[in-house]
């Protein structure tokens, strides 16, 4: 079975969780939409100037159909804090 992950990043507040899709196009739309919500923003924190900026990124994954597999995925992507 096949899975894609889009890993959202916020630059002001670090990691802004997952988004899981079926289909590789769902998932580079949804990674698109993010990144042209969150367009890069000029900000001025105590005289600095700094650009915050979002990130999204596809990966695919791969997991092996069978009970042992599932169980094998589960565990490594669902039990993380921040599994979306």
């Amino acid at each position: 079975m096949r899975f894609y992950r889009v890993s959202l990043n916020d630059d002001a507040d670090g990691h802004a969780g997952y988004q899981w899709f079926t289909s590789r196009r769902e998932a580079v739309t949804a990674a698109w939409r993010w990144r042209e919500d969150n367009k890069p923003v000029e900000k001025n924190h105590e005289g600095n100037l700094f650009v915050e900026t979002a990130k999204a990124e596809v990966e695919e994954i791969h997991i092996v159909p069978t009970r042992t597999g599932i169980r094998q995925a589960l565990n490594m992507y669902a039990s993380h804090n921040n599994n979306g």
